[in-house]
C-alpha cells in the first residue's frame, strides 16, 4: 500500500463519466488498492466530493472521451485549488488541450496512450509522498 503521514493511505479520486474507463482503473489498480480509489461518474458527485476537504496527498484523475465532457468540468476549476490533478483528454486538438490546461493539471495525457505514462506519473507521486515524510511501505499494491 502507499502509506502517508498519520498512517493513512493515499486516495485517488477518479472522475470518469464515460463507461469506457476500465483501462485507467486497471492501471490505477496496479498501484493503489481499489478501496482507496473513489470513482465518480457524474459531475454533481465530483463537485460534492471536491467541496469537502481534500488531503494534500490526494490525486484527482479526470478521464474524458469527449471535448464536451471536458468542458463541463471547467466550472469546477476554482475548487481544485492545490489538488494534484491528472487529465486524460480525448485528442490532441489545440482547443481540447487548452481546455484541459484551464484545470491546471500536473500531468496531461491522451485517451489513446495506453495509460503507461499515467501509471508512471502516479508511481512518481507515490514515491514523492514517501520521500516527503510518509512512512515506508514494503509493497505497492
Amino acid at each position: 500500500m502507499c502509506k502517508r503521514q498519520g498512517g493513512q493511505t493515499m486516495e485517488v479520486i477518479l472522475y470518469a463519466p464515460d463507461s469506457e474507463q476500465s483501462g485507467v482503473r486497471e492501471r490505477i489498480g496496479s498501484l493503489i488498492p481499489q478501496r482507496r480509489v473513489r470513482v465518480y461518474r457524474t459531475l454533481e458527485g465530483l463537485s460534492e466530493r471536491l467541496h469537502r476537504p481534500v488531503d494534500p496527498e490526494t490525486v484527482l484523475i479526470i478521464v474524458t472521451y469527449s471535448r464536451e465532457k471536458l468542458s463541463e468540468i471547467s466550472p469546477l476549476r476554482h475548487v481544485l485549488g492545490d489538488v494534484r490533478t491528472v487529465v486524460v483528454v480525448p485528442d490532441q486538438e489545440p482547443t481540447t488541450v487548452a481546455l484541459a490546461h484551464q484545470l491546471r493539471p500536473r500531468f496531461l495525457t491522451y485517451a489513446n496512450s495506453g495509460f503507461d505514462d499515467l501509471a508512471a506519473v502516479l508511481q512518481k507521486m507515490i514515491e514523492s509522498d514517501r520521500r516527503d515524510g510518509a512512512p515506508e511501505s514494503k509493497t505497492v499494491v
